[in-house]
């Protein structure tokens, strides 16, 4: 499934992991995968609607603008090594993202996953650093480097 990121706080109050979901929208035409109009927790009935950027939309805010969310966030120069759990991809198939066993997320723009595709396999040992961001969402890091060891580079 693919939600826009600035859903990310408000999918994150509304469901969690376990839950069962209904998830309503388009299938991307190179994935299996969903674009998620909608997204309604089964037990609960709470759901989450798409309905377009908040940029868009003069005057409102994203679930977590005000802070609650965001502002434990503490960016700097990091490291980490894993395994990739699984890999993400945008609505046309591109490869942007790489979920790792600890739930580390590496983002990575596609083309560099399209080139580094040879590491960017599930399954794989990864070593990778640059920016790290964590907050009560999780942990991201923006890939400057990456490998499949720290004596190898791709």
């Amino acid at each position: 499934m693919k939600t826009p990121k600035y859903l990310s706080a408000e999918i994150a109050c509304s469901v969690t992991a376990g839950d069962t979901v209904v998830v309503r929208g388009p299938r991307a035409s190179a994935l299996p995968l969903i674009v998620a109009v909608s997204i309604r927790d089964a037990a609960s009935g709470r759901m989450v609607v798409e309905t377009g950027s908040p940029c868009r939309r003069p005057g409102a805010k994203a679930a977590g603008d005000d802070g609650r969310w965001f502002a434990a966030a503490t960016p700097g120069f990091v490291g980490v090594e894993g395994r990739i759990r699984m890999l993400l991809h945008g609505a046309l198939g591109d490869a942007n993202d790489a979920h790792l066993e600890d739930g580390t997320v590496l983002r990575l723009a596609p083309p560099e996953a399209y080139r580094l595709s040879s590491v960017l396999q599930q399954g794989q040992n990864v070593v990778a650093e640059g920016i790290g961001f964590s907050s009560a969402l999780g942990k991201v890091i923006e890939v400057r480097l990456i490998g499949p060891s720290r004596n190898r580079s791709p």
